[in-house]
């Protein structure tokens, strides 16, 4: 029995130095983003290792309550550990924060967080082996990974601000990591992910106002990926995938200083509805990708707007917009077949350029004044040109290779074919009677 009485002694003290809801931080104002350092109270790096004990979010359970007894350090001001009543670290303004090996359900929000790493750590906010975690409304300055998420599942990281570093926020070995509307700021990159499935990234501001070297979205073999309504400034590439199958890209708004979208060794990719601008090179570039669909993108400038290069197949290109671009679609050292349908190259130097590839067909596109149109420029077979409508170029198709292209049943811009007044012309060995004798309807 007197074992029992200091037990409980020990636990009643315990809950009168940290209280279970009463908190100093009730109150405080933390909008998304934007704290104010006034509400905040200083701490030390918080360390976190497991639910319970002398390195956990408590230290136990109270013996006659069942209410969690928080540790004193952290962090934790609220909550149960439960979905419905997450344990909470709010309100500090804290070199850096640490959470390791838990599986209750936690919150960290409305936090400043400085450059340092938390003992054990190599990032100012890291979340390893963790579920359930939600970080959410901090202000985050790093020089090495602002928020990392490593070997855990189930994490959501949305509307902070995080600045600088070498990753602004990184994960790697995660199952279920959402990161959405947060903002980025001169990191090299915005965000790194390596291994990382069930991933969603979505309506985050992604800015280098240095335009350095950096990436806006690295993604190496990942799985289970949508890229999706972000805003991406002035890295030097704004979504780079390596080794990461089944990706889906989809309504970006980037602005890259060289490359806006690349993929490298990576199949069944869905590209769409993205609007790239102001990149030096290549808008989207897929390099021995195999089975992917690029469509309904609006690319301006820049050295390319769709570059395919192989090997591989199956790629669709389907109603793109190229404008201004110094080619519109390049296939470059392809093995087909590529089908490029229903796209939009208007005043771009050269529409569509073909070099060593073979077994494409380009249907129903709208060939408008450009340079040239169409130019095959080394080691093209079996191309087919069909139902395209190839008018205002100063050349329409032009054939520097000794195999012949079939160009049949296009319209040219006039009834009377190509090289009649009023129609484009062909120079080279190009198929194209019978030619359309009446504009395709759109």
């Amino acid at each position: 029995m007197k074992a029992i009485g200091a037990a409980l002694l020990i636990a009643g003290l315990l809950l009168f130095a940290s209280p279970i809801s009463a908190s100093p931080h009730e109150g405080s104002s933390t909008p998304s983003g934007r704290l104010d350092a006034r509400a905040l109270e200083p701490h030390p790096p918080i360390v976190v290792v497991g639910d319970t004990g002398p390195t956990g979010l408590v230290l136990a359970t109270h013996p006659l309550t069942g209410e969690p007894i928080y540790r004193p350090g952290s962090g934790v001001v609220g909550g149960r550990g439960t979905a419905e009543d997450p344990y909470l670290i709010e309100g500090w303004e804290v070199p850096a924060i640490r959470i390791q090996g838990t599986t209750a359900h936690v919150e960290i929000r409305g936090n400043s967080i400085g450059v340092a790493a938390a003992p054990g750590g190599v990032a100012s906010l890291h979340v390893e082996d963790a579920g359930d975690v939600r970080v959410a409304d901090n202000e985050v300055l790093s020089t090495t990974s602002g928020i990392l998420v490593t070997g855990s599942d189930d994490i959501t990281v949305e509307d902070n601000v995080v600045q600088g570093g070498q990753a602004g926020i990184d994960g790697d070995a995660t199952e279920g990591l959402l990161v959405r509307g947060n903002t980025v700021t001169d990191a090299n990159y915005a965000v790194r992910m390596n291994n990382v499935g069930d991933l969603l990234v979505e309506g985050n501001e992604l800015i280098d106002t240095a335009a350095t070297m950096g990436t806006g979205v690295l993604l190496q073999a990942c799985r289970e990926v949508v890229v999706e309504a972000n805003r991406i400034v002035r890295h030097h590439t704004g979504v780079y995938a390596v080794d990461t199958d089944g990706a889906r890209v989809r309504d970006n708004d980037i602005s890259s200083f060289s490359r806006g979208i690349n993929f490298w060794f990576s199949d069944d990719e869905v590209i769409e509805r993205n609007t790239i601008a102001g990149h030096a090179t290549g808008a989207i570039i897929l390099i021995e990708s195999n089975d992917g669909v690029v469509r309904d993108n609006d690319l301006t400038g820049g050295l390319t707007g769709v570059d395919l290069r192989g090997p591989g197949s199956g790629i669709l290109v389907e109603a793109n917009e190229a404008r201004g671009v110094g080619i519109g679609i390049l296939l470059a050292q392809l093995t087909g077949p590529h089908e490029i349908r229903g796209n939009l190259l208007i005043g771009n130097e050269t529409a569509i350029t073909l070099s060593q590839t073979s077994g494409s067909t380009f249907l129903g596109n709208l060939i408008l004044e450009n340079e040239t149109g169409v130019s095959a420029i080394s080691g093209v077979d079996a191309i087919t040109l069909g139902g395209n409508q190839i008018v205002g170029n100063d050349e329409g198709v032009a054939n520097d290779t000794e195999a012949s292209i079939d160009a049949r049943e296009n319209w040219w811009g006039c009834a009377e074919g190509p090289g009649a007044a009023g129609c484009d012309t062909t120079r080279g060995s190009v198929q194209w009677d019978p030619w359309l004798i009446e504009e395709p309807e759109a």
